[in-house]
Parts: structure tokens; sequence; C-alpha cells
């Protein structure tokens, strides 16, 4: 077999993954007559936490749970998987991962270099990374926390976020990310992607990651719908309430709905001056990210986010809202 390749797709979060991943999945066997294999996961998640399990003694206690229920060694079972992929088809010259997990949860230079390690010593890596403005990434942190359930006066606000070990500085500072990847596999290894449809080859984010990984499209589905989209604020603010109120639905099922009938436009709890104000603080590490990484001016400086405010006071206090979306959710759901 010639020289390994390793391919980490490291997210970040909420920038296409699961549409990639969803791509990788429906492609895996045409992937694989071109020499790249891709890795069904130990237990079978397309987006590869067992990565993360691997190799963080603390990967948060929604990964640890896997790890609790399954009672499997995750980092000797991935070897063993590893040394699978490897053997099984001496054609395939490259193995390509996916996981958001590895740019959110692996948050020390240790941990990557522990990842590093569970490959053989003389193998080619190259990382791919998705980058979106910082107050979008924000965004998304807080839609999925409230979808996970957390209250909206519960989650962690602008102003304190860039405290947590977890979602804090080691997330949002681009500059302090890549710096960790770097270091252990080396300038070269990095490529840096604009998570942006206009910088999108063929303005397409599919057809920019094929093009990313140098494999050719022809054959390949591409044709992806937008996976897990974003709720509106008005649904995400009464999520829980319309769980209560079906609760013989399980939370995934009424998230899907929810998401077939959100009429409300796209929109934020934050104002688009508390949204510039939070990404003008990484504008110098951006600038570096972009120089260093891409040789071009750094593209965050040319684009402001204009979004739908939303009061959460006045949501909580009109009824009217709720009951929209309790009639509509109703008539689909029946």
């Amino acid at each position: 077999m010639q020289k390994l390749k390793v391919i980490f797709h490291i997210g970040t979060e909420k920038t296409g993954t699961t549409s990639i991943q969803n791509f990788i999945r429906a492609n895996r066997d045409l992937i694989k007559n071109q020499g790249t294999t891709t890795s069904p996961g130990i237990i079978g998640n397309q987006n590869n936490f067992e990565l993360v399990l691997a190799v963080e003694d603390t990967p948060g206690a929604d990964l640890a749970a896997h790890r609790n229920k399954s009672k499997i060694d995750f980092k000797e079972q991935f070897i063993q998987d590893t040394q699978r992929l490897i053997s099984e088809d001496e054609a395939v010259t490259t193995i390509l991962y996916s996981s958001e997990h590895l740019s959110s949860r692996l948050v020390t230079e240790e941990s990557i270099q522990s990842l590093k390690k569970l490959f053989p010593v003389n193998t080619d890596f190259e990382i791919i990374v998705y980058l979106k403005r910082q107050e979008q990434l924000y965004l998304g942190y807080f839609a999925e926390a409230m979808k996970a359930g957390i209250p909206y006066n519960k989650i962690v606000k602008m102003n304190d976020i860039m405290a947590r070990e977890r979602y804090g500085a080691a997330y949002y500072d681009y500059s302090n990310l890549l710096a960790r990847w770097e270091k252990v596999f080396g300038l070269k290894a990095i490529k840096v992607r604009v998570f942006d449809t206009s910088f999108f080859y063929q303005n397409d984010l599919i057809s920019d990651f094929i093009q990313s990984i140098n494999l050719d499209p022809k054959n390949l589905k591409v044709d992806f719908k937008e996976s897990n989209p974003s709720l509106s604020p008005e649904c995400l603010f009464y999520l829980n309430d319309i769980c209560d109120k079906f609760s013989t639905l399980p939370r995934h099922k009424v998230i899907s709905i929810l998401e077939q009938v959100d009429y409300f436009k796209k929109g934020s709890f934050f104002t688009d001056d508390q949204l510039a104000s939070f990404v003008s603080g990484f504008d110098d590490s951006n600038n570096r990210v972009f120089e260093r990484y891409t040789g071009k001016p750094n593209p965050f400086l040319f684009k402001k986010s204009t979004m739908r405010y939303v009061n959460v006071s006045e949501i909580a206090e009109s009824k009217t809202v709720y009951d929209k979306i309790v009639s509509i959710f109703s008539r689909l759901h029946n």
C-alpha cells in the first residue's frame, strides 16, 4: 500500500457539517472507487464522534454517555477500525473523517496530539475547516442549546461566553483554534474555507467540499437539501412548551415538525449592533487567520450581518405567537 493520507474535516459547527456527512454517507462506495475510504463509525454514527472519545477523557456529558452505555474501549476499537480500513483494499490511499466535534471538543494541543498518535507515524494529514463570522457561530450555539432544552435565560450570553473552556475562547478565536492544529500537523496541512455561498466553488457547499479534497465529482450525488435547518426565534422560545403540550412525541420529532411549519422568518434575539460588537472583537484574530492560511484579506470585514431582531420580552408577553405555533403544529401533527 502507498503512504497513508488522513483528511480531517473538523467543522466548525453549524457550517453545513450534517449536509457534508450526508454526502459522504450517500457516496461512500463511489468515493472509495477514487481511492478514499470513509469510516461509518465504530457505533454507526456518521459524525465520527468516536474520534473524540478515543482521545479525550472529558468529551462532554453527551458523548461520555455513549462511552458509559456502550462500555467500548474507543481508543482500542478505533485503532482496529483504522487498521481494517487500511488493509481491506490496497487501492485505498486516503481515509476521510468528518466531525465537527474535533474543533469544539479537542481544546488542547495535547488532545490533538493524541489524535495524531492513533495513526501510523508516516501518515500525511490534511485539515479542512470551514469558518463563519463569530456572531453567526454564537447564534448557532444559542439555537442548538435551546433545541437541547436549555431555557433562554440559562444559556451563556455573548458577554460571558469567552470565559468557558468549551465553546469559549478556544472555539471562537480562530487564530487560537488553528494554532493548536498547526502545532501538531504543520501549516501546510491546514486548509481554511469560508462558509459563505458567495465563496463556495460553484456557489455550492458540497461542490466546494468535493473540490477541497480533490475528488472527481463525476457520478457523485451532490444534490442535498439543507440539513439541521435553523428555527425562528419564536419557535425556539416556545419549543419546550410545545414539547410539554405534545408530550407523547419525542423531542426530535417535535423539532422536525416545527422545521416544516415554521413560517416565521429567520431572526435573532440580539440586535445588529450587539452582533457587530461581538464579532469586531475578533477582527485582529481573523486578520491573522486569513493572512496566514489563505494569503488573502479577512472576508468577514466586508460582510455585515443583518438579522430580524426579535425582542424576547415581547414574545414572552404575547400568547398570540404561541397560539399560532400550536395551531399550525396541531394541523400537521394530526
